[in-house]
């Protein structure tokens, strides 16, 4: 599959909330499509209270992409372990690649906002903070090299309730000064949660 520049250099939050129309927009979805290698993209619509949405997404390429009334509303990036999609092949947000564990998505942003799965459904980590959910493979939680299944990639959620401390989950006011990704409550938090940061701080 050829490399796109184009997909490689995207700030994705920087187009949340642009509407489908936007040039912006355009450039992706025209990249995107070039990416499915002159596939259709398949689409998918529904309604809910909030409005009408739309998927657009090419399972060989590995993405997924939601406009809500027409503006986008979210990305889903996708790993070579998925069952239906392949591994998407471009730049991932935040420096995080699919062979990253749970341990290292806890190393790097702390302790999530949410929590969920487990069972028979696969465990998921929400930081609402910056934005990003991060889907493994496995439900299991006690499983420690549980790879990345899918990234979704949705509009930032910065509330004071959303900053908690990496390390207790109490609310926080100090941001990690080399990443300013995660905060802490104080300095015993920061110092015990540096052994696990520093390899992924910056």
């Amino acid at each position: 599959m050829e490399k796109n520049d184009t997909l490689d250099l995207i700030d994705w939050y920087s187009l949340l909330e642009k509407k489908k129309d936007d040039e912006d927009i355009i450039k992706v979805l025209d990249a995107l499509k070039a990416l499915a290698e002159g596939r259709k993209l398949e689409s998918k619509t529904f309604k809910d209270s909030q409005g009408e949405y739309e998927y657009l997404f090419d399972y060989k390429a590995g993405f997924s992409i939601g406009f809500l009334n027409s503006k986008l509303h979210s990305v889903f990036l996708y790993g070579k372990l998925d069952k239906k999609f392949a591994e998407y092949q471009h730049k991932l947000p935040y420096k995080l690649n699919f062979g990253m564990t749970n341990a290292h998505i806890v190393a790097k942003f702390g302790e999530p906002t949410q929590k969920s799965g487990g069972r028979t459904v696969p465990i998921t980590l929400t930081y609402e903070r910056i934005g990003l959910e991060i889907t493994f493979v496995s439900p299991v939680w006690e499983l420690a090299d549980n790879k990345i299944g899918f990234i979704c990639i949705f509009i930032p959620k910065k509330t004071e309730d959303n900053i908690i401390c990496a390390m207790c989950r109490n609310k926080s006011s100090t941001f990690c000064g080399g990443c300013k990704l995660i905060a802490y409550c104080g300095r015993d938090c920061q110092k015990a949660h540096w052994k696990f940061h520093k390899e992924f701080c910056g």
